[in-house]
């Protein structure tokens, strides 16, 4: 009789983000703190959002009792998220970031919290319920599906949205698996991001003709000034090392082979900040007589 020999299989690290287990690694917060997970992450994010399109930025928190789910939604007044960002982001096997690689203040910049939030619903056992992304006039409706491999596959439904302005989020959870106090986030963004003005809404269940008591808790900025490193500044020469520099060009190097631009040498440099100038940028290229793009780097020495 022949003897079967063991099959090695691959498993999907995708998985992990659908997972209490694997989602506790990922956020390094439990199960029943996923709630405050879902607030803080889209929270940054909304921030991240409004500062990068030159605004005072404007959040809206809202929790809604919905039988034993509660929906939590986060909206900003940014320039919206672009459809191809939802898109890559499905991706589980790349973080997508807008930050990776850059040495500047960040309010993170772990590249899968979007994923995370994708993930939560599912872990704690309401994978049926979508997660729902609006922004420049496309709704997108996400709803995971886990194979009996374990594999995640994410059909996306696709729809026009009336919502033009910034970008709305928003996830459902049960209610009796988190601890969840939005008025609590809602300060907290307050306190550390002074000149933003944040709204705070909680509904309590009820029909569409006759929801429940809402409250309501607004926190007004306290100051007018905006003068901050934001979340698309590329920050100074001076804190990178080599290491980091390279894994800088490299990254935009990369980017060449899927269309993306061979950035000029000057426009690279002027993105550092203090060397917007013309002036100090032309000092630096002084240096680099070789070098015109940066896919030039590392094609030989410079001069």
């Amino acid at each position: 009789m022949q003897k079967l020999e063991r099959t090695t299989f691959e498993t999907s690290r995708a998985a992990e983000y659908f997972t209490a287990e694997g989602l506790t690694k990922l956020t390094e917060q439990s199960a029943e703190n996923f709630g405050d997970v879902v607030i803080k992450e889209l929270g940054d994010n909304a921030l991240d959002a409004s500062e990068t399109a030159d605004v005072v930025p404007e959040l809206l928190i809202s929790c809604e009792r919905r039988g034993e789910l509660t929906d939590i939604s986060i909206s900003d007044n940014g320039e919206g998220i672009p459809p191809k960002t939802v898109e890559s982001m499905q991706n589980f096997a790349t973080l997508t970031s807008d930050k990776a690689h850059y040495r500047s203040p960040t309010r993170g910049a772990q590249g899968n919290a979007l994923k995370t939030i994708i993930g939560i619903p599912h872990a704690l056992g309401v994978g049926s319920e979508p997660v729902i992304i609006e922004g420049r006039g496309v709704r997108h409706t996400i709803k995971p599906v886990i194979d009996a491999a374990g594999v995640p596959r994410l059909p996306r439904e696709v729809e026009a949205s009336e919502r033009t302005t910034g970008t709305k989020v928003t996830v459902s959870l049960p209610e009796d698996r988190i601890e969840l106090d939005p008025f609590h986030w809602g300060r907290a963004f307050a306190m550390f991001n002074p000149y933003a003005f944040i709204k705070i809404e909680r509904f309590d269940e009820g029909t569409e003709a006759k929801r429940g008591p809402k409250v309501v808790q607004f926190c007004e900025p306290t100051t007018e000034s905006f003068s901050k490193y934001k979340p698309n500044d590329w920050g100074s020469p001076h804190w990178y090392d080599a290491a980091a520099l390279g894994a800088l060009i490299g990254a935009y190097v990369g980017r060449i082979t899927d269309g993306g631009e061979d950035m000029p040498l000057g426009k690279f440099i002027t993105g550092f900040t203090g060397l917007s100038s013309p002036t100090k940028a032309k000092r630096v290229r002084r240096h680099l007589k070789d070098i015109k793009h940066l896919s030039d780097v590392g094609r030989g020495t410079t001069s």
